[in-house]
């Protein structure tokens, strides 16, 4: 049985927008898997296959024009709580008391 795939992320959005964001915090784990222990590895990859997966399935043009919050123009600190379905087609997003359900999306290269 699949389970559902959590990671809480606390992101900065006065400088970018949720996209952006995410593509940093993702980026600096890679950097730390790297640069880190084996022992660690495998923490880090529970919230780096969760993350790769958003940023290659989300609508984050979306999510920009309808949660002004999330487009990084207004000066906020937001955390956000992202849960991946267990079938893996739904995206959920939590933050300052709203609930976002996103369909994923097949991007074409």
């Amino acid at each position: 049985m699949m389970t559902n795939q959590n990671i809480k992320i606390s992101v900065n959005l006065k400088k970018y927008c949720i996209q952006t964001a995410v593509k940093k915090y993702y980026e600096k784990l890679l950097l730390r898997c790297l640069k880190g222990k084996q022992s660690s590895l495998a923490e880090l990859m529970k919230q780096i296959e969760p993350l790769k997966n958003i940023l290659e399935s989300c609508d984050f043009s979306y999510l920009r024009s309808h949660y002004p919050e999330l487009n990084g123009s207004l000066e906020s600190n937001c955390c956000v709580d992202i849960n991946i379905s267990h079938d893996h087609n739904q995206i959920y997003f939590f933050f300052q008391d709203k609930t976002i359900s996103m369909p994923k999306v097949n991007k074409e290269s």
